[in-house]
């Protein structure tokens, strides 16, 4: 495992975390590595199988259902983003402020 040395910790906050070591009875090492942990994990993880499992049972999908989507599904295989899309998207969540049809409007340009 690796080991973190930090700096100049104001001493205030050297005893704030000794105060929340000694309330959650752990050490102030101990207590500290929760802080972090917590910090860098996720909330909660979106599985993509449960998602698209729970989203079929949501709409009530048939067996039906299923094969008229894969007879009409394109199979050939994804071509990739052009660089200058993909650089221009690094760091930006592909959430609700960035539809499929911006990105293909924007590989057109």
């Amino acid at each position: 495992m690796a080991t973190l040395t930090v700096r100049n910790l104001p001493d205030d906050v050297h005893r704030a975390l000794r105060v929340l070591a000694t309330e959650h009875g752990r050490s102030l090492e101990a207590e500290v590595r929760d802080i972090l942990t917590t910090a860098v994990s996720p909330a909660a993880r979106i599985r993509m199988g449960d998602a698209l499992a729970a989203l079929g049972r949501d709409l009530a999908l048939s067996d039906e259902d299923f094969e008229a989507l894969e007879a009409c599904r394109d199979k050939a295989p994804a071509r990739p983003l052009p660089a200058r899309i993909r650089a221009s998207r690094v760091g930006q969540p592909l959430g609700g402020e960035v539809s499929v049809r911006d990105l293909i409007d924007e590989g057109r340009r």
